[in-house]
This record gives structure tokens, sequence and C-alpha cells, in this order.
């Protein structure tokens, strides 16, 4: 669940707008890309077209989860062009180094570059299926922007996320939560890994540890801990040929006996097993609880 004060969200994007002549939409990092909110709402009149047809939506969800992905790695706004040829921009609202929700602006031309980048995106939807009239229409009416000005919408979107920031006006506790905790356990996953230690790299006390992980994940602390070894282990024996001994004591077991028993007890099979049909597909990696 994300926190979110709309109306003062709807406020700054509205002064963004006001600027910019363009859209402004927030998504979540989870699950996959999920959309917030737009301001203003609504669609340009080639999306409204394009969006008719299922797949070309599929195509755009794709795209975008794409670049957020891209923008999380590159830790920095990104400019990019959609699959139809269209300029958007992505950038990352972070807590705690944990991506909470991306900004998307778009969908516009550079002014420099406008004919060409129409004739290409009408190249791209000539055919499919779409009334040519409306669609030539509709690509003449995106809008353009020159590209010194698109420089300086970067920097003003980047603003307006370090003060939502700030002013917690966007606050996602149990992505930061569960993303800081993955972390901890991930890095120390060969590990002894303790509940002091945890504590400790979160700044939370004993008490309010084991009051998020209630509220945040549906199992115990150690249950958590240990279904991340597991999938850990799933990932060495699908992805490298570490013998089973290693692949115990990397994955945080230090007792190869032990560590066949767990992964048989949470996988149905034995990591042996599991190695030699991994192109089966009923043996998937467990979820992240």
């Amino acid at each position: 669940m994300i926190f979110y004060d709309k109306p003062q969200l709807v406020e700054i994007l509205d002064a963004f707008y006001n600027l910019s002549g363009i859209q402004v939409g927030i998504y979540l990092y989870y699950p996959n890309g999920q959309f917030l909110f737009s301001h203003p709402t609504g669609m340009s009149s080639f999306c409204s077209i394009i969006r008719n047809k299922p797949e070309i939506i599929e195509e755009c969800r794709k795209c975008d989860l794409l670049h957020m992905e891209k923008c999380k790695k590159e830790d920095a706004p990104i400019v990019f062009n959609c699959h139809m040829g269209l300029t958007e921009v992505v950038a990352p609202l972070k807590e705690n180094n944990v991506v909470v929700c991306y900004f998307m602006f778009g969908q516009f031309l550079i002014e420099e570059t406008k004919e060409e980048s129409r004739q290409k995106i009408y190249n791209n939807i000539k055919d499919a299926g779409f009334d040519d009239k409306m669609i030539k229409k509709a690509i003449e009416e995106i809008h353009c922007i020159p590209g010194s000005k698109l420089n300086a919408m970067v920097k003003i979107l980047q603003a307006i996320i370090s003060d939502v920031f700030l002013t917690k006006i966007i606050d996602h506790p149990k992505v930061t939560f569960i993303d800081n905790l993955n972390s901890y356990i991930d890095s120390n996953i060969s590990k002894n890994i303790l509940v002091k230690d945890i504590c400790k790299h979160l700044n939370f006390s004993r008490n309010y540890l084991y009051m998020y992980t209630k509220k945040y994940i549906d199992c115990p602390l150690n249950e958590y801990i240990l279904n991340r070894r597991i999938n850990f282990a799933k990932n060495l024996l699908l992805n490298s040929n570490t013998i089973m001994k290693e692949i115990s004591l990397k994955s945080g077991f230090s007792d190869y006996h032990y560590f066949a028993r767990i992964f048989k007890k949470k996988t149905g099979i034995s990591p042996r097993a599991f190695r030699h049909n991994k192109y089966n597909k009923t043996f998937q990696n467990t979820e992240d609880k």
C-alpha cells in the first residue's frame, strides 16, 4: 500500500503541466509498474486511438517496464523513445536507496527532429488497421518541444521528486522495509544472520522490527530468511556449475545434509534432482513472500 497526498501532488504536477504542457504519470515500482494516476487525466489523441488494440497496450506496458528497469539500474532519469517513436522521460523517487515509484512524462516530439519522428511513427502504425486520415491528424497534433526545453523539464522534474520525497507526499513503507530487509539478507546470505544485526542495519528496535515483519510479511522472520536462502541456492543450481557442498555454504548452510533436507522440504525435490530437472517448467523459483 502506498500513501500519498493526492491534492498536494496534483497541485505540484499542475505547476509542471502549466510550464511544459506535458502530462505527468506516477507508477508504482510494485507490482510491475502499476499505474497510480496522472495529471492531467486522459490521453493524447494519438494514444487514445492506438490503445484500442490490446496488443499495442501490451507493447506500451512492456516498453514502460523496460525503461523503468533501466532507470533503476542507472539511478537517474532516462529520456527514451517509446516503441511507437514518441519521446518520454522516466525518473525514480527513492527512499533509503529503494525505488518507491516512478514519475513519467510524455508523450511528445523534439522540435528539431519532429518531421523525421512523425514519419517514423506513421511507418510504425500505418499497417495496424487504423483510419489513415485520423492517424495522420493525431500524429500532427502530438506536442513538440525544443531539445533545450527538455533538459530544463528533466531538471524541474528532479526538483519536484526531491520535494515530494522530503515532504513525504508519497510514502511506501512496505516497499522500503522489504527491499531494505532483502538487501541485508542477500548481502549476508552465506552468514549467520542475527536479529540484532538486522535491527542495527535497519535502525529499528527489536519490537519495531517484529511489528513491521508481522505487518508486511506473512510468515515468521526466520522462515522468511530461510526462503531467501533456498531461492539463492536455486539460482546457483540453475545457473552455475558450483558443487553441492559449496552451494550449501554460499546459501548459509554449514551442514550439507541439513541443507538438502530443508531444500527438499521447501521444494519437494532434492537439490541434485532440481539441477537435473532445471528445464522442467514444473520447478519454478519460489516467490518471495
